[in-house]
């Protein structure tokens, strides 16, 4: 369903190739996307390109590239966390934010990564709490805070969590 809800508001998400390693480069060093990234810092090509690299052979990464017509404007990132769990990356470039997707975009790439990775369990967003604008669109996807204690990882983050649904419930019919 919510990849339905991708296709009428323009959207689609394909999994990333080798040829997307220099786009990526490029957006993950855009002045905006820096500000609101954990680390707030540049990467060098060395950096990016051994990252991407290891990530598309790898099995604990799963990198979405979202296109709008077509065109890649944005990337969804899962990193495994154990057999049970996964940190979720979202960014869409400049221009193509504030448009009202970003809850059909995070909910239809968590299908993917269930589609991907069966035993997944949860999935976490780490937000900077200044980014208040992706806690609304990560709260309205069905992600929760964590407990206070929980949340410890620092002043400047919010952590946000998914549950999947249980299999076994959504294969019976069942919606409790």
């Amino acid at each position: 369903m919510a990849e339905n809800s991708l296709t009428r508001i323009g959207l689609s998400l394909r999994f990333a190739r080798s040829e997307d390693k220099k786009t990526l480069f490029r957006w993950r060093n855009i002045e905006e996307i820096v500000a609101l990234s954990s680390s707030r810092r540049h990467v060098t090509w060395d950096e990016h390109s051994a990252w991407f690299d290891q990530a598309l052979m790898g099995d604990r990464c799963i990198i979405l590239i979202v296109e709008a017509k077509g065109e890649p404007i944005g990337l969804v990132r899962f990193d495994s966390r154990g057999n049970d769990g996964s940190i979720i990356s979202i960014y869409l470039i400049p221009g193509e934010t504030g448009k009202g997707r970003g809850t059909a975009l995070i909910q239809a790439a968590c299908n993917r990564a269930i589609t991907a990775w069966p035993h997944l369990q949860w999935v976490e967003a780490k937000i900077r709490s200044d980014n208040e604008r992706s806690i609304v669109v990560f709260r309205r996807a069905g992600f929760l805070p964590l407990s206070a204690e929980e949340q410890k990882i620092s002043d400047d983050h919010a952590r946000l969590q998914w549950q999947v649904p249980n299999v076994s419930l959504k294969n019976s019919g069942n919606s409790e």
